[in-house]
């Protein structure tokens, strides 16, 4: 199902993910960056207010139509958030956050991407997992911001 820990635990590897590609500009020390992206998942995992609104998310998308009707769109969501495609549109979402002139895509772009590559996955219109994939990346976008900020208050970044 949609709600297990192992759901939980995709979004939140997927956040952290995507934070170690910046890791990896600031420190060449491969067992620093293992440390650092430890650190970053801890961050996360004890962060009650992201985790309560992953969770609240992810019950939404549970009682989703498109889940409901196929039980293997379930799995091919979670295949999705593993995807290296999940994983270039998260570092993207990392750039939103330094200046604009670095800035690759809006943030709109890339939630419309999003859209459109959860839609493929799931062989649906995108119109259809507008709901999903808004929902989805508001809370990554959320782990994300609060990732960068944990890395930047502690010297990571």
């Amino acid at each position: 199902m949609v709600l297990d820990p192992f759901s939980i635990d995709i979004l939140m590897s997927l956040i952290t993910n995507g934070c170690t590609i910046l890791l990896n500009y600031v420190s060449k020390s491969a067992i620093k960056i293992i440390e650092c992206k430890s650190a970053l998942k801890k961050n996360l995992n004890v962060n009650t207010t992201l985790v309560s609104n992953i969770r609240e998310v992810m019950a939404i998308i549970a009682e989703n139509p498109i889940i409901l009707s196929d039980k293997s769109n379930a799995m091919r969501l979670q295949q999705f958030l593993q995807s290296p495609t999940a994983e270039s549109i998260i570092r993207q979402i990392y750039s939103d956050f330094l200046p604009k002139e670095i800035q690759e895509k809006s943030t709109e772009q890339l939630q419309k991407e999003f859209q459109i590559c959860l839609a493929y996955n799931l062989d649906v219109n995108a119109n259809k997992v507008k709901q999903i994939a808004k929902d989805l990346f508001r809370v990554i976008s959320m782990g994300c911001r609060q990732t960068f900020d944990f890395a930047i208050e502690q010297g990571i970044l």
